[in-house]
C-alpha cells in the first residue's frame, strides 16, 4: 500500500458523499489525521462549483495544558482556508475513571450543538470526523478481545448517526460522515508533510494506560503473523456484509412477526419468532428493545441475549421482564404473544417537555410533537401517567384496547395548566374504532397537537 499523499482526483472521489449536504461540521483536534480532513475537505470544496457550507469545530476538553492553545492552532489553520472555525469546551468535573469514554461522548454532544442549528432548520447537515483505516483497525481488534459478534467486528461504519438529548430536553441528531476510514494514517501524514501543513502531536496517543494505545501498539507485533491493519479492515468490510444479510433478515421477521399498537407499543408474535433461526430472534428482540425504549440508556448484547433465551428459547412460561428502559411482557393464555412497551416509571425514564407556540422537537427520541403556533401559550408534553384511571373513565371505549396499563401510561400526553389536553395515539386509536367523541376530546383542537413516531422497527 503506497504511503504517498492523498491526490486531488483521490480527495474528490472520497468526499463525493459529502456533496448531498448543504452545511457540514468538521471535527478538527489538530491532530494530523483531523488536520489532513480540513485541508482535503478545503481542498475539495474550492474545486466544486457549488460546494457545502463548512464549518471547522475544535473540542477543548480541558485535559491538558496545552488543549487551549492547540484550538487555537487549528482556528488559525481554518482561517487561512478561509473556513470557519468554532472552539467548544468541555466543562465541569471529569471522571477519574473512564475518562476516554466520557470524553468521546462529551466531544459527540458538542458536535451535535453545534449541528443543531442548520440540522433543526430542516437543512441536510453532517458531521465529518477522520477515522481512519487504523482506527478501523484498532477497533475491529478491541473488540475481537472482547469477544464481540458481527456487529462488532463490523466495526466503525462509513455512515452513521448521532443522537443525543441536550440538557434542555430536546432531541439531537445528525448523520456521521467517515471519508477517510480506508486511508491509513501514514497516508494522511504524507499528505500534510507534502503541502508544509503542520499539526498537533498528542501525547494521549502514546499513553499506555489506553486500551486503544495499547493495541496500536500489540498490532506491531502481530503483523509477522498476519493480523494487519489491512487485513483486519478486510474483516469489518466482510462483517459489514455479514451485518447487512441478517438485518435483510431481520426485517422480514419484522414484517412477519410484529404488529404495533398504538403507534409506540410492538406486539410480537413467539410462535413465528421461536421458529426463526436465534440470531435473527435475537436481533429483533434486540431492535424492538431499541425502539420502545426510546432515550433510556441501550441493554447490552448479552443482557438482550439472556432475555430470547428466557422469553422465546424455553419450554417453561415465559416471565415478563424489564430491560433497556423497556418492559418486555408475555400475554395471552398460551403465552403467544410478547409486548414491548417503554417503561413508564423509572426515575431516568419518561421526560416532560415544555414546548413553546409554534415549537416541534422529539420527545424521548421516539415521538416528534408539535404545538401549534396559534396556541397562545406554551405545552409541557409528558406520559400519561397517574391521569391514566381518570381518562379510562371518562372514556369506556379505552377499556376495551386490551393492553396493559403500564403500555398505556408511557405514551405522550399534551397538558397545559397541568390537565391533560390531548392524547394523540389514544385519539386516532378511537378514530379507528369509531368512537368520534372520544378521539374529538383526546385530539385537542384541531391542529393545535401533533404527536408522530420518529421510528420504525424496520
Amino acid at each position: 500500500m503506497t504511503a504517498g499523499p492523498i491526490t486531488p482526483d483521490e480527495a474528490d472521489a472520497l468526499f463525493e458523499p459529502l456533496a448531498a449536504f448543504t452545511h457540514l461540521v468538521l471535527a478538527v483536534s489538530g491532530g494530523a489525521d483531523s488536520t489532513a480532513l480540513m485541508y482535503l475537505a478545503a481542498r475539495w470544496a474550492a474545486r466544486r462549483k457549488a460546494s457545502p457550507e463548512l464549518l471547522v469545530v475544535t473540542i477543548d476538553h480541558g485535559l491538558r495544558p496545552d488543549s487551549a492553545a492547540e484550538a487555537a492552532h487549528v482556528a488559525r489553520l481554518a482561517n487561512g482556508k478561509s473556513l470557519a472555525h468554532r472552539t467548544l469546551r468541555w466543562t465541569g468535573d471529569k471522571p477519574s475513571t473512564g475518562l476516554q469514554a466520557a470524553a468521546r461522548e462529551a466531544r459527540y454532544a458538542l458536535l451535535l450543538e453545534a449541528a443543531n442549528p442548520s440540522a433543526a432548520a430542516g437543512e441536510p447537515t453532517a458531521i465529518v470526523t477522520a477515522h481512519t483505516a487504523d482506527d478501523q483497525a484498532e477497533t475491529v481488534l478491541m473488540r475481537l478481545a472482547r469477544g464481540s459478534g458481527v456487529d462488532g467486528l463490523a466495526g466503525i461504519p462509513p455512515v452513521g448517526r448521532l443522537s443525543r438529548r441536550s440538557t434542555d430536553g430536546h432531541q439531537l441528531a445528525a448523520t456521521v460522515l467517515r471519508p477517510l476510514l480506508g486511508i491509513s494514517r501514514d497516508r494522511l501524514r504524507a499528505t500534510l508533510l507534502a503541502a508544509s501543513i503542520p499539526f498537533v502531536e498528542d501525547p494521549s496517543n502514546r499513553d499506555d494506560r489506553f486500551e486503544r494505545v495499547r493495541i496500536r501498539n500489540a498490532l506491531a507485533h502481530l503483523a509477522p503473523l498476519g493480523i494487519t491493519g489491512a487485513s483486519l479492515a478486510r474483516t469489518a468490510s466482510r462483517m459489514q456484509a455479514a451485518k447487512s444479510a441478517l438485518e435483510d433478515a431481520t426485517n422480514q421477521l419484522v414484517r412477519d412477526a410484529v404488529r404495533i399498537r398504538l403507534e409506540l407499543i410492538a406486539d410480537l408474535d413467539r410462535g413465528r419468532i421461536v421458529e426463526a433461526p436465534a440470531e435473527i430472534g435475537v436481533r429483533l428482540l434486540r431492535r424492538a428493545i431499541t425502539w420502545a425504549g426510546g432515550a433510556a440508556p441501550p441493554a447490552e448484547l448479552t443482557s438482550v441475549e439472556s432475555a430470547y433465551e428466557r422469553l422465546f428459547a424455553r419450554s417453561l412460561p415465559p416471565a415478563a421482564l424489564t430491560l433497556g428502559g423497556a418492559i418486555i411482557e408475555p400475554v395471552g393464555a398460551d403465552c403467544g404473544r410478547v409486548l414491548v412497551y417503554r417503561e413508564p416509571s423509572r426515575g431516568d425514564g419518561l421526560p416532560t417537555i415544555t414546548v413553546p407556540p409554534g415549537g416541534s422537537v422529539d420527545w424521548d427520541e421516539r415521538v416528534r410533537v408539535t404545538v401549534d403556533g396559534g396556541a397562545g401559550r406554551s405545552v409541557t408534553v409528558g406520559p400519561i401517567g397517574v391521569d391514566l384511571p381518570a381518562l379510562i373513565a371518562a372514556h369506556l371505549s379505552l377499556a376495551k384496547i386490551g393492553l396493559p396499563a403500564d403500555a398505556l401510561r408511557g405514551l405522550p400526553a399534551f397538558r397545559t395548566e397541568g390537565r391533560i389536553a390531548a392524547v394523540p395515539m389514544l385519539a386516532r386509536y378511537a378514530a379507528a374504532e369509531g368512537d368520534a367523541l372520544t378521539a374529538a376530546s383526546l385530539a385537542g383542537p384541531p391542529s393545535a397537537f401533533e404527536a408522530t413516531p420518529v421510528n420504525r422497527l424496520t
